[in-house]
């Protein structure tokens, strides 16, 4: 079972080394992985993105992060290490996600992935180590 966690929208840089060590005492393993979740990446959230997953390299823990198309080959310093996912969202699209998100709130994560599948996109896990 994966353990999940948001990183809030306001972490930055200087954050990693506690969200390190919280990943970190959590001992991820491949039967109980973690996943990190980031909204919206823009050029401060990266510089995080990037540290978490340079230092998580090797560890089972995988990053989930949304960015806008015209951003992430700017953010993203290591891309060979991370699968990237191209949606093209229209109104009845972002309407569909809304509401499967709304319908599963105490557990948005896991609404977001079933989300992304039914629509056809990444499989259950996605590797960024």
């Amino acid at each position: 079972m994966v353990r999940e966690f948001e990183i809030t929208g306001t972490a930055t840089a200087p954050d990693a080394p506690s969200i390190l060590r919280f990943v970190r005492s959590r001992r991820p393993t491949e039967t109980s992985p973690i996943a990190l979740a980031f909204d919206d990446l823009g050029p401060v959230g990266s510089d995080l993105w990037n540290i978490l997953v340079r230092e998580l390299r090797g560890l089972a823990v995988y990053l989930l992060g949304s960015t806008r198309q015209e951003d992430h080959l700017a953010l993203i310093s290591n891309q060979s290490d991370t699968d990237v996912i191209h949606v093209q969202l229209d109104a009845a699209l972002a309407q569909s996600l809304w509401e499967k998100a709304v319908v599963c709130r105490g557990d948005e994560l896991d609404a977001l992935a079933r989300a992304i599948r039914a629509i056809g996109g990444p499989p259950a896990r996605a590797s960024t180590s």
